[in-house]
């Protein structure tokens, strides 16, 4: 299963540059296959997870992969989707 978060009003730039901000490691996966759309993978050093990141055509999505989730992803997501933090489970 995948979520899918669309960013309204943020850029890659504005994502890339929060994840430096909040210490995340930040790798550029290169463009995806088919879509040609640019994509990224944050990391938290020492902690389970990749929240990926992707930007076509100006816009900009967030997916989590269910085996690839983290207990850092949530607060990153809300931060970048002015949201409240859902409860851990």
């Amino acid at each position: 299963m995948v979520e899918r978060f669309e960013l309204v009003g943020v850029s890659t730039a504005d994502v890339l540059r929060m994840a430096d901000e909040l210490g995340l490691v930040v790798r550029e996966m290169g463009v995806l296959r088919g879509t040609g759309a640019r994509h990224w993978h944050l990391t938290k050093a020492g902690e389970r997870g990749v929240l990926e990141v992707s930007e076509l055509a100006e816009v900009v999505w967030l997916e989590v992969r269910s085996n690839r989730r983290g207990d850092w992803i949530g607060g990153v997501i809300a931060a970048l989707t002015h949201t409240p933090q859902p409860p851990s489970p």
